[in-house]
Order: structure tokens, then C-alpha cells, then sequence
């Protein structure tokens, strides 16, 4: 029921929003200006109190004064499902930001904003404390920031947008021709893209399993060739162009052209300069990619045929190959980075879901891999109290293929019944991490070992859960591997620190552990020690 809550509670704050703009003789559009927000720090404010602005207060801004909040609003009350109503205004250069998007966040928790009118924003279930605050719009920078909430139920924030600089961005060959339309053909998920950054890049980025870096940089890249491109700007196509970057603040900036995160060139953008031209034939694009090979078979030995091979990334795209008649399989134009590979054969067998890391131009082989007769897996989630958890969410993770450190598979689940039962589908005579939670916190995990067949029925019960923050103090051209271990070096946790999405925290059950923090390029350890987690909120500074 808690999202139809938030739901009628935003509804209402959007109310709320209208009362006090009718109620403060104030529209949208006459508002007065406040004070530029920082991007951090900052305090909501009461909301103004019912007196109309002059036209003079208009075009003079100036800082938004504290209001008394026993004079408009009650406290905040931990039990009231609305909890805080924020409200403000989004405006660039003192005019209403329409069609805006705001969201804030904080270890776990997830709030957005809905917009009454134009420029003005309501969000609703929020509770005091440090919330961060991100807010986007089309054609303006991203803002990013914090937001201290104190314990009046009505308070308000004012964010203040600029407007991006847009440069058009042609990649040909020495012929000056494009070379977009060829690789949208040949790599329809690999097409490359271009990010600005205030130093240049020297090197390729931390892998990841997405198609792309994204909120990398200082702008951000709106490719006309993806196949994410609803509809794409025929004309400039035609002229050449293979997308633009919209940059959040002025040159002088440098840019760099990626294959997900391969360097493939850079180069300086100056003052002024609205377009860039990166010069690349096809085949040195191509040379990147990568290929993979292996041959499906069963149990006894037999090949597989006719199998499909999936090679996906987080968004889902990426590359496929079908296995023959000696089960061989050979997957083309791999984008380098870290996929996940999809294994589903005949219905009797095991399916498998494995991560694989591919370098630029690498050819992995991964030789013979076997599909076994699927093994039930059965187990109950208790909740904290003891009794069964009722649509806990189950998640595993198949053990034996691990090697390098890289992340859990997270993309099988199931949930558990109203007696907390659960069945594992799909699974083989392997080794399994399982992991159960309920919304609120409560978490466990427990080892399942299948290799000598179906194991006995496993028991997982939840505890409330402890906030470990990760403090990442190095750039986003470096990434680090974080991994939580239990007995057994059994991991119960992994969190990836790469260039774009760097998780602030994780959340452990209270128990002693060993924590492993790799460097993401060489997978070298740097750092490895014990870690004794309590009821109390931790941090770990990376690496």
C-alpha cells in the first residue's frame, strides 16, 4: 500500500502548492526570485507567507527569508504517510523551468517531485535529515545537490537551472564521410559517443555493464544514431552529424570519442567553437570490438544445436550467436566491458546467467560449457520476528563460474509465498549464494550447494539490516570493485565504484566479514581487512 500512499500524499502536496501560490496572491511566472541555491548544504525554508510581491520585488531578487513554521505549518510526525511536504520552484534566469523532473534520494530511499504548474514542484513522504536533491530538464544542466529537512511538515527549496551549451559533433572518415550509418549496421549497439570533460582522458574508463558511461563529464550526449532515438533529427543526419553534447558549463573543455568506455580519440573544444569533427574509419572502430566462442553441451557429453548465445547489457542490447550442429557457437562484434551471458536450451536443463568480461579487440573462449539436468531448490524466508515472510524478494547467484571480482548476478528473482516458501528455477549442480529482503531493510542470505544434487530445503532468516557508507575520495576516471565476504569467503556483497554509477553505501546484516576493494582495470587487490558490523551505521572509505 505504501506507493498508493506516496501517490494520493503527492497528489495532495500538489494541491498544496496551488493553495499557497492562490492563497500568497502569486502565479507561476510572478513569483519573486530567490536567492541562487548552492549546490550543497542548504536548508528548506518555510513556505512565504500570504502577502503578494510588488512588481519591484520581481525583477530585484533577493534571499528568501526565514519564516516562523509554527505560523504555516505543523510537525512533522513519524506516523502521518504524507510525512515533509517540500515544495518550491524550478526557474532559470528568474522564468519557471517547465516539464522538470526532481528527484531526492538517501540510503535506500527515493523520492520524486510532480509539478502543479510550471516551474513549481510538490514532493511528498519525505522526514528530516540530509536528502540529495537532483533535478533535470530538457535543454538545461543537471543540478545536483543536498537538501536539510528540520521538522516542520511544510517546507521549501528554490532551484535555479542553467541552460546547456550545445556543440554538434561529426565522427567520418579521411574521406569526410560518416561513418555512423555503417556502424549502426554492423554494431547496432555499439555506436560510438562523445563526453566533455575539463581535463583530457589519457585512457579507457572502468568497465561497466552498461551500453554506455552516462552522467559522466560536464555535458551530456544526445546521439542521433542510437537505437534509443525515438525520432532522430533527419536533417542533421543528412548533413553528417552523428548526435551533439550539450555542455553544462563553457569551454574551454576538452572531448573525448568512447566505444562504451574505449578511448578512441580526444580533443580540445575552445571558446566558442560549436561543432567537432573526430576523424576514424570504420575497420579501427570495429578492431574494438570483441568476439566470443564456445561449444553447449549436455551431460553426457552430446553437443547442443540450435541454441541461442545472448551477450546483454544491463539495458539489454548487446550481441547473439546460435550454436550448430557440434554445438559451437561464435558471438561477433562484442561490445568490450562486462556482459551478461544468457544460456537457455532445451526446457529439462539448467539455465545460466553468468557475467563475462570482454577487453577491447579480446577474443574470450570460453570452451567446453556444460548444461546440466535442472536440480529443484526449495527454501522458506522467516521475517525478524520468526514468522514466515510473506512476498520477501529472492534473489541468486551461481558461484562456480566466478573469478575475477566483478558483481552478483541480480537478474533472477522470485518471491516468496504466503507460508515464505520459495523455488529456485532453472538451477544445476552448482554452488548458490541466495538472497532474501523485505521493503524497509530486513535482508539475509544463505550458501545452497547443488553439486551432489538436490540439496535440503534452506532456511533464510532476515535481520534488520546496517547502513555501511562507502566514501569514495579518488575521480571517476578510476573505478574499484568492492566485495563483502562472508565464512567461507562466501560473498554476500558486491559494489561496483566506476565512472558514472558509484552506490553511496550498502546495506549488511550485523556479522563479522572481510571486505576486498579491487582496482577495476588490473583487478589488483589494494586493500583487504576485517569488517564487524552492528546495529550501528558504518563507513568505509574507498579505496
Amino acid at each position: 500500500m505504501r506507493p498508493l500512499t506516496l501517490l494520493v500524499a503527492a497528489e495532495f502536496a500538489a494541491i498544496v502548492v496551488l493553495a499557497i501560490l492562490c492563497v500568497g496572491g502569486t502565479s507561476a511566472e510572478a513569483a519573486p526570485p530567490r536567492a541562487a541555491h548552492h549546490p550543497t548544504g542548504q536548508s528548506a525554508v518555510a513556505p512565504p507567507e500570504s502577502t503578494a510581491p510588488s512588481r519591484d520585488a520581481v525583477s530585484s531578487p533577493a534571499p528568501v527569508e526565514r519564516v516562523d513554521a509554527g505560523e504555516v505549518a505543523a510537525a512533522f510526525r513519524a506516523d502521518d504517510p504524507v510525512g515533509i511536504v517540500l515544495t518550491g520552484t524550478v526557474r532559470a534566469g528568474g522564468e519557471p523551468v517547465a516539464d522538470s523532473g526532481i528527484w531526492l534520494s538517501r540510503q535506500g530511499e527515493n523520492r520524486s517531485g510532480e509539478q502543479a504548474v510550471p516551474g513549481v514542484f510538490a514532493v511528498a513522504g519525505l522526514s528530516p535529515g540530509e536528502w540529495s536533491v537532483r533535478c533535470r530538464a530538457e535543454g538545461f544542466a543537471e543540478y545536483e545537490g543536498t537538501c536539510t529537512l528540520d521538522d516542520r511538515a511544510f517546507q521549501q527549496l528554490d532551484i535555479e537551472l542553467h541552460r546547456q551549451l550545445v556543440v554538434r559533433v561529426k565522427v567520418q572518415n579521411a574521406g569526410g564521410e560518416s561513418i555512423m550509418a555503417e556502424l549502426a549496421k554492423q554494431a547496432m549497439f555499439g555506436t560510438p559517443y562523445v563526453v566533455a570533460t575539463e581535463t583530457p582522458l589519457t585512457g579507457d574508463l572502468p568497465y561497466t555493464e552498461s551500453s554506455r558511461v552516462s552522467r559522466f563529464g560536464v555535458g551530456e550526449w544526445s546521439g542521433l544514431w542510437d537505437i534509443s532515438s525515438r525520432e532522430p533529427n533527419e536533417e542533421l543526419r543528412a548533413q553528417g552529424y552523428a548526435g551533439e553534447l550539450l555542455l553544462d558549463q563553457p569551454p574551454p573543455l576538452h572531448a573525448a570519442l568512447l566505444l562504451r568506455t574505449t578511448l578512441l580519440q580526444s580533443q580540445r573544444i575552445d571558446p566558442g567553437q560549436d561543432e567537432l569533427v573526430f576523424t576514424i574509419e570504420t575497420a579501427d572502430v570495429l578492431a574494438r570490438l570483441g568476439t566470443l566462442s564456445l561449444r553447449l553441451l549436455d551431460d553426457a557429453g552430446q553437443p547442443i544445436a540450435n541454441t541461442m548465445i545472448r551477450l546483454s547489457t544491463a539495458q539489454g542490447g548487446g550481441s547473439a550467436g546460435k550454436t550448430d550442429a557440434d554445438g559451437r557457437a561464435r558471438i561477433e562484434q562484442v561490445l568490450p566491458g562486462l556482459d551478461v551471458l544468457e544460456l537457455h536450451s532445451r526446457p529439462e536443463l539448467e539455465n545460466t546467467w553468468r557475467y563475462v568480461r570482454v577487453r577491447p579487440g579480446e577474443h574470450v573462449d570460453l570452451g567446453d560449457v556444460r548444461l546440466s539436468a535442472k536440480i529443484d531448490v526449495k527454501g522458506v524466508v522467516l521475517g525478524v520476528d520468526g514468522k514466515p515472510a510473506n512476498g520477501a524478494m529472492v534473489q541468486w547467484t551461481e558461484l562456480d563460474p566466478r573469478g575475477a571480482p566483478i558483481q552478483l548476478v541480480t537478474r533472477r528473482s522470485t518471491r516468496a509465498d504466503a507460508e515464505g516458501k520459495f523455488d529456485l528455477y532453472g538451477c544445476g549442480p552448482h554452488r548458490y549464494v541466495v538472497f532474501a529482503r523485505l521493503r524497509g531493510g530486513a535482508l539475509g542470505y544463505a550458501e545452497v550447494d547443488a553439486s551432489g544434487g538436490r540439496p535440503a530445503p534452506v532456511t533464510i532468516t532476515l535481520a534488520e539490516s546496517t547502513i555501511v557508507t562507502l566514501r569514495a575520495d579518488f575521480p571517476p576516471t578510476v573505478g574499484y570493485t568492492i566485495t563483502v565476504l562472508a565464512a567461507n569467503r562466501l560473498p554476500i556483497a558486491v559494489a561496483t565504484l566506476g565512472s558514472s554509477y558509484r552506490p553511496s553505501s550498502l546495506s549488511l546484516v550485523p556479522g563479522s566479514y572481510t571486505v576486498e576493494i579491487h582496482d577495476m582495470q588490473t583487478d589488483t587487490l589494494r586493500r583487504s581487512f576485517a569488517l564487524s558490523v552492528g546495529s550501528e551505521p558504518l563507513t568505509i572509505d574507498v579505496p
